[in-house]
């Protein structure tokens, strides 16, 4: 709520529209509050409809409304890649009541159809305004895993959709590779725009090579695993582990970089 109030006092006196697939943000806002209450005061015969909004729906949103704006532009310095055409706002608004009715419908009438649903109206959206059918001109590993993590956030739905009793390990593809790695990636870009690091940004680093390879094998561990039950916590503990070091060596790098002193006056 105070979110939603910050960003409606100043929305008046803004000077510019924000693009039209910014209409997902106040959606993932709606997300994580109907949920949040959801989840104190939950509805009889949906299961697990709170918890599914808030873990799922309010981050897709704020991917599906900045994915396109910040992703597009750090992807498409492919000259050869013409960006898509623009999508009438009505478009994105019927994409985010699709995908708000999903999880009602995953929830309280057809868990295969409401996942469906949901990976249908994220697939669509994402490639239709990302170029994710072309990898980065540059090869840089972030950019890279930028990529990667798109393709992941709908790989990881779809597989969920497709094959309802490996929802767990698919969902993992979508938070370990798409949201968390997208997390991270994205806050490596703005450490470097505001703190006076673009250098980091424009070359390949250890750090961020040290963070691509611990996520993706922190990933393969944790969805082999429930496919390992003789190795089930051992699994979870090797992909603990990875995920955490690489973790451990952004942060060694890039949090001390995030000093009030170091902000560009900018921001």
């Amino acid at each position: 709520l105070h979110l939603l109030l910050f960003a409606a006092r100043r929305f008046p006196e803004r000077k510019d529209n924000p693009p039209p697939t910014f209409i997902f943000v106040p959606a993932g806002l709606i997300h994580a509050l109907v949920g949040g209450l959801l989840i104190l005061w939950p509805l009889y015969g949906f299961v697990k409809l709170g918890n599914r909004m808030v873990e799922q729906g309010m981050l897709l949103c704020f991917i599906m409304g900045i994915g396109p704006y910040l992703g597009g532009r750090l992807l498409s310095a492919n000259a050869a890649v013409s960006p898509p055409r623009p999508v009438p706002l009505g478009i994105h608004l019927l994409l985010a009541l699709s995908l708000f009715a999903s999880f009602w419908i995953e929830s309280g009438v057809s868990e295969p159809a409401g996942r469906s649903l949901r990976a249908l109206v994220v697939s669509v959206h994402l490639l239709r305004t990302l170029p994710l059918f072309h990898r980065p001109a540059r090869p840089l590993w972030h950019l890279r895993l930028l990529w990667l993590s798109f393709w992941f956030v709908i790989v990881g739905l779809c597989l969920a959709g497709l094959f309802p009793d490996y929802e767990i390990p698919a969902l993992h593809l979508t938070f370990i590779g798409g949201f968390a790695t997208l997390t991270l990636t994205v806050a490596t870009r703005v450490t470097a725009a505001h703190c006076g690091f673009e250098a980091i940004w424009q070359k390949n680093t250890k750090t961020m090579f040290t963070l691509a390879l611990c996520t993706l094998l922190a990933l393969i561990a944790r969805v082999i695993s429930d496919f390992l039950p003789f190795y089930y916590f051992g699994m979870l503990h090797i992909g603990a582990a990875f995920w955490l070091t690489g973790v451990a060596a952004w942060g060694i790098v890039f949090l001390p970089k995030m000093s009030p002193r170091r902000i560009s006056d900018e921001v």
